[in-house]
């Protein structure tokens, strides 16, 4: 994933695209895990799809009460020039997916239907996973309390996206 064109990506006006699934489950008081994928057919690249996740999908981006949200608020550029990306082995995406699935597993009595990830709609990669990255924000945080990171990878035929946020 290339950090220039993720700049591109940010200052067009793209419109927003679909994607197979957008799912957010809560774990811990305000943590959560958010999971999307896509078909790579639908994006021109791995940027689009992230810069449209961020920009169109179901964010869990927190303001204070009467504040506008942290989209309304941000320079898109100036958030993306300040992600940390790394290149990982491929199987800490996956890791991370499980991960992340047994925390919502151990959560799941706390919360109610509507806010659990709807495992009926969700995948995972059925096929090799090519490439993947961790996407950590530095700056110009998208929630106000804890830490938000995430995991971008790429198949022959999809995009994946998880990100998990802890509260502290």
């Amino acid at each position: 994933m290339d950090q220039n064109d993720l700049v591109k990506y940010s200052g067009l006006n793209e419109p927003n695209k679909e994607f197979s699934f957008d799912e957010v489950g809560m774990t811990w008081q305000v943590s959560f895990v958010r999971y999307v994928s896509a078909p790579i057919c639908v994006f021109k690249s791995i940027e689009d799809f992230f810069i449209c996740l961020i920009k169109y999908g179901n964010n869990m981006t927190t303001s204070y009460i009467g504040k506008p949200e942290w989209i309304e608020t941000v320079n898109l550029i100036d958030w993306v020039e300040h992600l940390k990306i790394e290149k990982i082995p491929c199987e800490k995406f996956v890791d991370e997916l499980d991960d992340a699935f047994r925390e919502l597993d151990e959560e799941e009595h706390n919360w109610e239907e509507s806010e659990r990830i709807d495992r009926t709609i969700v995948k995972t990669p059925n096929d090799k996973i090519l490439q993947c990255w961790k996407v950590e924000e530095t700056d110009f945080l998208r929630n106000p309390v804890g830490a938000t990171w995430s995991f971008i990878a790429q198949s022959n035929t999809d995009f994946f996206y998880l990100e998990r946020h802890w509260e502290s």
